[in-house]
């Protein structure tokens, strides 16, 4: 049995908005357990990210009080102790390497509604969906 994460978020630009686009995470997870972590460095790094980026009256100094305290976290993209990127985390595979990738969902124009995983294939089987588009 497989795992997948799918998110949900918005995306545009500065002359339209894109809402609820459903992306899957390039990674499949053997492990329940290690998809749910997986989940939850999700979670923890784009509240990190939401409050540093997307709060406009946060000072220099509050930032960076957040941004060094984050740096601590295993989901952290760190270079010599420090966030690297404040767009890339850090989500463990199912054999333990660290799998660092910049998130589609962090971005001026973007903002995530929601993650979730699913078992792979449940929702995508043929039988098992009805589209009308």
């Amino acid at each position: 049995m497989s795992y997948i994460i799918k998110y949900d978020y918005n995306t545009g630009d500065s002359f339209h908005t894109e809402k609820n686009v459903i992306r899957t995470l390039e990674l499949k997870f053997e492990s329940l357990d290690v998809a749910k972590d997986a989940l939850r460095r999700i979670k923890e790094h784009y509240k990190f990210y939401a409050s540093v980026n997307k709060n406009w009256r946060i000072t220099n100094k509050e930032r960076e009080a957040i941004t060094k305290e984050a740096s601590k976290q295993d989901w952290a993209a760190t270079k010599n102790g420090k966030i690297q990127y404040d767009f890339c985390l850090v989500i463990k595979t199912d054999n333990g390497n660290s799998f660092q990738f910049s998130a589609p969902w962090c971005g001026f124009f973007e903002r995530l509604n929601e993650a979730w995983i699913e078992k792979e294939g449940d929702l995508e089987d043929d039988d098992m969906r009805v589209r009308f588009n």
